[in-house]
């Protein structure tokens, strides 16, 4: 009896395991939430400052550039794998335009660095990969209004700079 009970908690206890695992998406980049996640998980390269952004449309509370990772799971607890490549997250707020409001992203609006790379969005932050994997010293964004067919058209541009 003792061992069929043993077996049984076993048992659940691994497939509890399993479905707890499910869970973590090991397969996307992720983000980090703030730059404070970012620097104690010591993912943080450096932190960026925004001009004031024309026309009110949203405030940038924080940007920072941060190393690419992934979430992995090793001996059953989720940890995160950083990776050698860069990423720009921006977090935003304050979205006083009508157009350009939060839940319209890619829908309505979207924003996209000099190359036409466009930034994506992951755990509520705004990301855009950085392809030549050097720290830039400042970065020119634009904000784009998305037309009927399928082309962007910029409404404006602001830049970050790297802070010292």
């Amino acid at each position: 009896m003792k061992q069929k009970i043993k077996l049984a908690a076993i048992t659940l206890f691994m497939v509890f395991n399993i479905f707890c695992n499910l869970e973590v998406n090991t397969t996307d980049p992720q983000s980090s939430v703030n730059v404070v996640a970012s620097k104690k998980d010591s993912l943080c390269i450096c932190e960026y400052q925004s001009q004031q952004i024309p026309n009110r449309i949203f405030k940038i509370s924080e940007a920072w550039m941060e190393n690419v990772w992934f979430n992995k799971v090793s001996k059953g607890r989720k940890i995160k794998a950083k990776t050698k490549e860069m990423q720009l997250s921006l977090k935003l707020s304050d979205f006083q335009n009508r157009e350009f409001q939060e839940n319209k992203y890619i829908i309505k609006w979207v924003m996209k660095d000099k190359k036409n790379n466009f930034f994506g969005q992951s755990n509520g932050v705004y990301v855009l990969f950085m392809e030549n994997q050097k720290i830039q010293d400042s970065i020119n964004i634009s904000i784009c209004k998305l037309n009927q067919n399928g082309t962007a058209t910029d409404v404006c541009n602001f830049y970050l700079t790297k802070k010292n």
